[in-house]
């Protein structure tokens, strides 16, 4: 939240998101995978998102922001030796970089999703696996946005993956907020 408030940080809404993936690792179908992720999440804030090509960056751990010029959301596959915040039954993780362009307001201004290779891998061979997917997919990008984990398992924002596959009626309500 914003210092000294309950209103929520998030991307300038008068800003595109821009966004890069590294495909090293990811499953074959990772272009549409992405795509249709970001389509979600761009359709539930009113953010427009823009893609910046295909990247070897691999800083998944120190997203940089240089004075106020951001480095776009960096999408990508690791496993828990690249990424140990991965380790365990963690599919993926997402967040994001803040600047005080105004004082005592916070912008996020850059972000990442870095997916577990090998649950993506394992995923891809099960029914459902591309829409398993790209609920995660979607979760995470939902942080990036400024979403965090809800307690209702009903919502995709739950901490748990329940098979949920598309954001619920309060993921909604709360993407939209931060998209205003």
């Amino acid at each position: 939240t914003q210092p000294g408030s309950d209103r929520p940080v998030s991307f300038d809404p008068c800003r595109e998101i821009r966004y890069v993936v590294n495909p090293a690792g990811a499953p074959p179908d990772h272009e549409a995978l992405v795509e249709q992720a970001v389509a979600q999440v761009s359709r539930a804030t009113g953010f427009r998102f823009t893609y910046a090509g295909v990247t070897d960056e691999r800083d998944f751990e120190d997203r940089g922001v240089s004075g106020f010029r951001a480095t776009p959301v960096l999408i990508g596959w690791a496993t828990p030796e690249e990424v140990p915040a991965l380790a365990g039954d963690v599919a993926g993780l997402g967040g994001s970089s803040a600047v005080e362009r105004i004082p005592g307001h916070l912008t996020y201004v850059t972000g990442k999703v870095v997916l577990d290779r090998d649950y993506f891998a394992e995923a891809a061979g099960r029914p459902q696996g591309f829409e398993l997917e790209r609920a995660i997919v979607m979760h995470e990008l939902a942080h990036v946005v400024g979403l965090d984990h809800v307690e209702d398992p009903n919502e995709l924002m739950y901490a748990e993956g329940v098979g949920r596959a598309s954001f619920g009626r309060g993921d909604l309500e709360g993407l939209a907020l931060l998209g205003a």
